[in-house]
C-alpha cells in the first residue's frame, strides 16, 4: 500500500552504514516512523526533504508492518536553524516537545501548524527567542488540553488587579484575596487529612504578563506572536509558560535543559 502526505521532520537517526529513519509530524496521521534505504548517500534524491526540521511531502510505502520512503519533495526547510548553537537548541526543543504531543493514527494539524509558525518566527527573528520560546510553550499546552481559564479570578470574579496568580496546576486565576483564603483552606483540609496532597504552584501575574498570556492563548495561530512585552515583563511572561506546560506534562526535556546550559 502507498499514500503521500505533507509532514515535518522532527527527528533523525542514522541505521546502519546508509540508511536513516524519520521521526515525522504529519497533519492526519500524526507523528510517524519512515524508514529511507540509502538515506544517509549524498546521491539519495529525497535528501532535501529527509533532512533535520525539513517540511515536505512524502510518498510512503506501507509493507510488513513497516513505512518506507519511496519519494519526497521538500516544500520548506529551514537552514537557519540549524546554522548557530542556540538555533539548532531551541528548535530542537520545540520538536521535542511536538513529538511528546502528538501521537500515531491522531491528527495532530494545530501542533504541526504551531511548530512551523514557530520555526519561521526564529529563523526570520520575528520576536526575540525567549518570546517565542514561552508563546509555544503556552500554545502547546492549550493544544494538549491544558488551556487555562484566566478569564477572571475564580473566586470573586475580578478580570484585573495590580497583581493576580495564576494556579497552576488548577488552570484558573486569582486574585490575592482569593489565593489566600484558597490556601487558608488548602492548609485546613492538609491538617485533617494524611493523604498526600499535589504541589501547589502560585505564579504572580502583572497585567502586561496577564494580557499578553490571554493573547496567546486565544489569538488566530498566525498572529499568536504579535504582541510586545518590556525585557522585565518578558522575563514574567517566560517563568509562567514554561512552568506551566513541563508542570502539566509532568516531566522536562533534555533539548531544553541543553538550551538552558548555553551562554545567553
Amino acid at each position: 500500500m502507498s499514500y503521500t502526505t505533507d509532514g515535518l521532520v522532527l527527528r533523525v537517526h542514522g541505521i546502519g552504514e546508509n540508511d536513516k529513519l524519520l521521526i515525522l509530524l504529519t497533519p492526519l496521521q500524526g507523528r510517524i516512523t519512515v524508514a529511507v534505504k540509502g538515506g544517509r548517500s549524498l546521491k539519495c534524491g529525497s535528501l532535501p526533504a529527509t533532512q533535520l526540521f525539513a517540511y515536505g511531502n512524502y510518498e510512503i510505502n506501507y509493507r510488513a508492518g513497516y513505512k518506507w520512503l519511496r519519494g519526497a519533495h521538500a516544500e520548506r526547510q529551514f537552514p537557519s536553524l540549524c546554522s548557530t548553537l542556540d538555533n539548532i537548541s531551541l528548535a530542537s526543543y520545540f520538536a521535542e516537545v511536538a513529538e511528546n504531543l502528538s501521537d500515531e493514527n491522531e491528527p495532530a494539524e494545530d501542533i504541526l501548524r504551531l511548530t512551523l509558525n514557530s520555526f519561521y518566527a526564529l529563523e526570520q527573528q520575528k520576536k526575540p527567542p525567549k518570546q517565542i520560546k514561552a508563546a509555544f510553550e503556552l500554545r502547546a499546552a492549550a493544544i494538549s488540553g491544558f488551556m487555562p481559564d484566566l478569564d477572571a479570578c475564580r473566586g470573586c470574579h475580578k478580570t484585573d488587579a495590580e497583581v493576580m496568580y495564576l494556579d497552576v496546576m488548577n488552570g484558573r486565576l486569582l486574585c490575592a484575596d482569593c489565593m489566600h483564603k484558597a490556601a487558608l483552606a488548602t492548609r485546613r483540609d492538609q491538617a485533617r487529612s494524611e493523604d498526600i496532597r499535589e504541589a501547589q504552584i502560585q505564579l504572580p501575574v502583572t497585567p502586561s504578563v496577564l494580557h499578553a498570556v490571554r493573547y496567546v492563548l486565544h489569538s488566530e495561530p498566525s498572529r499568536f506572536l504579535a504582541f510586545s512585552l518590556t525585557e522585565d515583563e518578558l522575563d514574567g511572561f517566560a517563568k509562567v509558560a514554561e512552568t506551566y506546560l513541563l508542570s502539566h506534562l509532568g516531566h522536562g526535556f533534555d533539548t531544553l535543559e541543553f538550551y538552558k546550559m548555553l551562554p545567553s
